[in-house]
Formats: C-alpha cells, sequence, structure tokens
C-alpha cells in the first residue's frame, strides 16, 4: 500500500476570514489518496465556521497550540511535527513562518498573503526576522513576490500561487440575477433605481473605511441617486461619521453576516477603499457578484483586473488616494451604466485565473518537488 505524505498546514489563527477559507479550498481539493493533512493552529480554539467545516466536512484534524509562552509552542509544534512524522510543513501565515526554527530536516514553505511592510509593523523585530527565513515561499501576487525580494528572498525561492475561487453568480442568466438584486434591494430598503456602491470590511488601518466615506459624500454630492452598501460588522466609529455626514439616509449596514457574496449582488458597483492588501477575496467577489470596480491600487488589485486591459482599467483603479479624483471615477462609473456593463463581459476571463482546478495543478507542483523521493 502506497504510503502518504504527512502534511501539516499550520496557521496563525483560525476565524472567519478570507486566509482561512483559502485553506479550507486547499484542503478540500488537495488529493487525499497522496498526502494526510493535519492543520495546527498556533493560538487558542475559536469554534468558526472554517474549522467546523475542515473538521467536520473535510475530516482533517485540527490541533490547538493553545494559550501558552511562545516558546512552549514552539516545542509543542516540533513534538507534533515528529510524533505525525510530517513530511512537510506549509506555514499559511507569515506570523507563523517563524517555526521553521524548530523544524529541522522537514520541508518548510513559508507564505506571505498580505502586505509584508505592514506584518513588520505589526510583530516585533525577532519574530519578523525568523519569519523570513524558510528557504521557500508561497505568496498569492507578484506584488507579495516582490517585497519579498526587496528582504532578501531570491525570485528563484519565491512560488506565486493566485487564491482559488468558485464562481456562484457569473454563470446566472442575466433576468435571474435582476430577479435576486431586486429581492436584495426590497429585503434591504434600497430604491430599486439607486446606483448602490459596496463596500466590505471591518474598520481597520487596512481597510480605510473612512476614505470610502469620503469619496461616497463627494460623489453623491453631485449625483443623488448614488446609495451606499457596508457588508459586514461595521464599528460605532464609522456610524458616527456618516451621521456626521449627514449620509444616514443613504446607507445601508448589513452588520455581521456569514456570506458577503450572498449580498454583493444587490450593488452596482463594489468600491476597494484599502491602503493594504494581498490578493484581495472581496475583490473577486464582487466580480463574481457582477459589480463594476472601482479600487485603489494595491496589492494584486492589478493582477486581477489586467484581463480587463488598460483601457478599462485605467479608469477603475485609483493610483493617488485622493478624494476629488476617486470620487470623479465613482461618479463616472454611476453615470456609465454601459461601461459598467463592459467590465461585467470581462469578468470570466478574471475568474478563469483563480479557477480551483488550476490553482492546485500549481500548488501540486510545489509539494511534488519538495516531497522525500521515496514518498512520490
Amino acid at each position: 500500500m502506497e504510503i502518504k505524505i504527512t502534511i501539516i498546514c499550520l496557521i496563525g489563527q483560525l476565524g472567519n476570514g478570507g486566509s482561512e477559507k483559502q485553506l479550507y479550498l486547499f484542503l478540500k481539493y488537495l488529493d487525499k489518496d497522496k498526502y494526510s493533512p493535519v492543520v495546527v493552529v498556533s493560538s487558542i480554539c475559536t469554534e468558526s465556521r472554517w474549522e467546523k467545516q475542515i473538521r467536520d466536512e473535510l475530516l482533517v484534524p485540527v490541533i490547538f497550540l493553545g494559550n501558552i509562552p511562545k516558546i512552549l509552542k514552539f516545542v509543542k509544534f516540533a513534538w507534533l511535527v515528529f510524533k505525525k512524522r510530517a513530511s512537510i510543513v506549509f506555514s499559511w501565515s507569515f506570523y507563523t513562518n517563524a517555526f521553521f526554527i524548530v523544524c529541522p530536516g522537514i520541508k518548510f514553505i513559508g507564505s506571505l498573503r498580505g502586505d509584508l511592510f505592514i506584518a513588520k509593523s505589526q510583530i516585533g523585530p525577532v519574530n519578523y526576522k525568523y519569519s523570513l527565513k524558510p528557504n521557500y515561499f508561497v505568496v498569492n501576487s507578484r506584488f507579495l513576490a516582490k517585497e519579498l525580494t526587496l528582504e532578501g528572498i531570491p525570485m528563484e525561492n519565491i512560488s506565486v500561487v493566485y487564491n482559488m475561487f468558485v464562481h456562484e453568480h457569473c454563470s446566472v442568466e442575466p433576468s435571474k440575477r435582476a430577479e435576486e438584486r431586486n429581492i436584495l434591494r426590497k429585503k434591504m430598503g434600497i430604491p430599486q433605481d439607486a446606483v448602490v456602491v459596496a463596500g466590505i470590511g471591518r474598520n481597520s488601518f487596512e481597510k480605510d473605511l473612512p476614505f470610502f466615506l469620503s469619496v461616497f459624500e463627494k460623489a453623491s454630492s453631485s449625483d443623488k441617486i448614488i446609495f451606499g452598501l457596508l457588508i459586514g460588522d461595521i464599528d460605532k466609529s464609522i456610524r458616527d461619521k456618516i451621521r456626521e455626514m449627514n449620509l444616514q439616509d443613504r446607507f445601508v449596514l448589513t452588520g455581521e453576516v456569514e456570506s458577503a457574496r450572498k449580498i454583493l449582488p444587490a450593488a452596482d458597483i463594489f468600491f476597494l477603499s484599502s491602503v493594504s492588501e494581498g490578493m484581495p477575496n472581496s475583490l473577486i467577489e464582487a466580480i463574481d457578484a457582477g459589480c463594476a470596480i472601482l479600487a485603489t491600487d494595491v496589492g494584486g488589485v492589478w493582477e486581477i483586473l489586467e484581463p480587463l486591459g488598460t483601457d478599462i482599467t485605467g479608469k477603475i483603479i485609483v493610483s493617488d488616494r485622493e478624494v476629488p479624483s476617486a470620487s470623479d471615477k465613482l461618479l463616472f462609473l454611476s453615470q456609465n451604466p454601459c461601461f459598467r456593463k463592459k467590465i461585467m463581459e470581462g469578468r470570466m476571463k478574471i475568474l478563469e485565473r483563480f479557477n480551483p482546478d488550476k490553482i492546485m495543478k500549481d500548488y501540486c507542483m510545489i509539494l511534488e518537488h519538495l516531497s522525500p523521493p521515496d514518498q512520490m
């Protein structure tokens, strides 16, 4: 009988975010006849959506290192690697790359899935130094690969593997899509004739929702048909800001939702206002939902949108983070339904790049390259 290759997927936390979803998809499409995966979480148990699906649906063991001192986490992880007879450790978080130092002789894959210099500002210099130690890295955009090379990581030690995405909406007939849109708007109290501008995310420095509001305020002062939709758990400071701008009658705030993808079809335009991103999953979800796009020039935004061509991307990517220029682009989109339709017509070219079968081939090439010869 063929011996399976044990691969430990190490992640900092198992919450409800995009990185966790990508881990779930990786494990879902991984060849279980060849690989025996185990997930190790360096933090405490959170009972999240993705933990439940990984454990109960995919039947992949999930082990938490728990709330113990960092040095003990390293010791416990080294013991788990030995106990499980792991051949490969795949660090799914940049913050867990430092566990490389307790895995001598093990094929170790480091990751970077968000802006490196934001990570540098959030972790101590020692952890940052050791998080750059792995001999091999997987990143989800060319932008992040370039960031690693600036830190001295050779390009030949980096593989760019895009996020996986399973599209739901783009194959839906236009008439059914319009019906879904109308139902969602009626349910949320959004005028049927409004041009709805949606955003997703918590109020963090990276998401920069104040920039979203400032751009929306300026554009909506010139076009009263524009309506705002913020999806997710938006905190009090943003709610207060909306009231200060006297925009409370022009916005719907959904609160925390299980899946933004179920709400995005209500929107005409999706505005990514982030100051920092890796490969923004929300942008891909919005494209699938049929939204036209306005996005700041961060992370992998250009890589996502480049199949549309420069004639289109030049009109929808905000490169200067200035409110006047961003609001001009938003007004252009709101007042030009034919241009919005042109973006929609090109979305399959975009989504094809994130097809799970294609992405898993890239992952498999990496795993096969690193697998011990006697286990191939």
